[in-house]
């Protein structure tokens, strides 16, 4: 396990209840667990382990369900999940700088910086599933790979320039909501805060966007009217210089993303050795296959 800073390991402490001591002891229950499980093929990497138990505050309950909902995920979205790869399509869309997040994504309250811009995405160029498809496996890399993301949460900037309201109405919806359930169900990251800039009138006044979120989630979310409101929430000593800070220009930031999906690229060839064999599987319904058999109701996004 890597070391942590003092700051992250005091969060871990406090607000996770990881125990450096005891973390021998949780892995080697996971392991044990893992092999006991005639229909689950899961990673049991270090670090994979512990991103989940992180994610759960060091549950074991809690960390077994979030590992066999991620690996169920794989049948529920094969489209998405098989052959995750990295190609030169995947290289490709990262260069495009749809989704970002800075070497040293650090904020003032240890959370990692994870930057959406939904205007650099051509539908010309790139299908929905490979939008999907790339930003799994860069989220998951950042679980991995990042402690201020796995210890102290992510915050989210999504910016709206150069978009029209169309363009959500474009994608499958019932992917949408399937992918937002990875994000907040499956994926052993936690998303703190949602911020939304460069939203046009109309989508500001329409409200399209709130759609895609379902009102159980667990982290707020905010439309800002202005790029400057942001810096009332993200200091701009944490953003890109193109954002009006200065920590590292984007095409820095896509330079670092690349170079650590090359890394893993033998990390995401081996995803084929792991999986869910549903046949054998056995227990309560997985909570989206009530949770979208409705439409439910959509909370709505706090304007500020």
């Amino acid at each position: 396990m890597r070391p942590l800073t003092p700051a992250l390991a005091k969060i871990a402490k406090e607000q996770l209840n990881e125990i450096p001591e005891r973390v021998e002891q949780d892995l080697f229950i996971l392991r044990v667990w893992i092999r006991q499980q005639i229909h689950l093929r899961a990673r049991t990497s270090d670090e994979f382990l512990i991103a989940f138990l992180r994610c759960c505050s060091y549950s074991l309950e809690e960390t077994k369900k979030r590992i066999e909902l991620f690996f169920h995920f794989y049948n529920v979205l094969p489209q998405i999940f098989y052959n995750r790869l990295v190609t030169d399509r995947i290289l490709h869309m990262n260069r495009c700088g749809i989704h970002i997040y800075p070497e040293f994504p650090k904020c003032d309250n240890n959370t990692a910086l994870l930057m959406v811009r939904c205007g650099q995405f051509s539908r010309k160029q790139h299908r929905q599933c490979e939008l999907i498809k790339f930003v799994t496996m860069a989220m998951e890399i950042m679980a991995l790979e990042n402690d201020n993301a796995n210890v102290a949460g992510v915050t989210q900037i999504v910016d709206l320039a150069g978009i029209e309201n169309a363009f959500f109405h474009s994608f499958d919806h019932h992917t949408m909501k399937m992918w937002y359930f990875w994000i907040r169900d499956c994926l052993p990251l936690r998303i703190k805060q949602v911020y939304f800039i460069n939203a046009s009138k109309d989508m500001l006044r329409m409200m399209q966007i709130q759609k895609f979120f379902q009102n159980e989630t667990d982290y707020p979310m905010t439309v800002l009217k202005t790029t400057e409101e942001l810096y009332n929430h993200v200091p701009r000593k944490c953003l890109p210089e193109e954002y009006g800070g200065y920590n590292g220009h984007i095409a820095e930031c896509i330079g670092y993303m690349e170079d650590t999906l090359r890394s893993y690229k033998t990390y995401f060839e081996e995803d084929i050795l792991y999986g869910m064999n549903e046949n054998l599987r056995s227990g309560d319904v997985i909570p989206y296959e009530a949770e979208f058999g409705l439409e439910g109701s959509f909370r709505k996004l706090e304007l500020e």
